[in-house]
């Protein structure tokens, strides 16, 4: 009896992935500069803040001033054209990539003669967009959490409530 549990195939994913890693490593340096080197400046931003209340001698409620940086920091989270971007033109340009570099190289005819089905052939593909999809924000949290470990200060950023 033939039984496979997932079609996966190591080959099939790693040549599938080298076609869009190129996008994925580029979605991350957009969520880098757009996301956490904004979110990573504010302590310092802060800090320039204050120096510059105290010497010009102006009164100010430190509460207030994070609360405004909290909701500057809510407000660039959850920003709709962010949302836009991610959730319609990725996946339409992973299909793009994906499939239109099957048909030119005309590497698609070639893998329906190999031992592959062609269910393993599109599951693969899924998995190769999904990993381009998730990985840029899997490598931006884990530079946040580092950074969170590196500046205190930062800590008062993390609660956005």
């Amino acid at each position: 009896m033939y039984l496979k549990i997932l079609p996966f195939n190591k080959t099939l994913f790693k040549k599938d992935f080298n076609m869009v890693k190129i996008l994925a490593f580029a979605i991350a340096a957009i969520l880098f500069i757009s996301i956490t080197a904004y979110m990573l400046s504010r302590p310092n931003s802060l800090n320039n803040l204050e120096k510059y209340f105290a010497e010009e001698g102006i009164e100010y409620n430190r509460d207030d001033i994070i609360r405004g940086y909290k909701n500057e920091i809510k407000w660039k989270l959850t920003g709709e054209e962010a949302s836009i971007f991610l959730l319609l033109l990725i996946p339409i340009i992973l299909v793009g990539i994906l499939f239109g570099e099957e048909k030119r190289n005309k590497t698609f005819e070639v893998l329906s003669v190999m031992p592959y089905t062609r269910y393993e052939i599109f599951f693969n593909k899924l998995l190769a967009a999904l990993l381009a999809m998730i990985l840029p924000f899997i490598m931006n949290g884990l530079i946040m959490i580092l950074a969170l470990g590196i500046s205190h200060n930062l800590r008062i950023f993390y609660s956005v409530k």
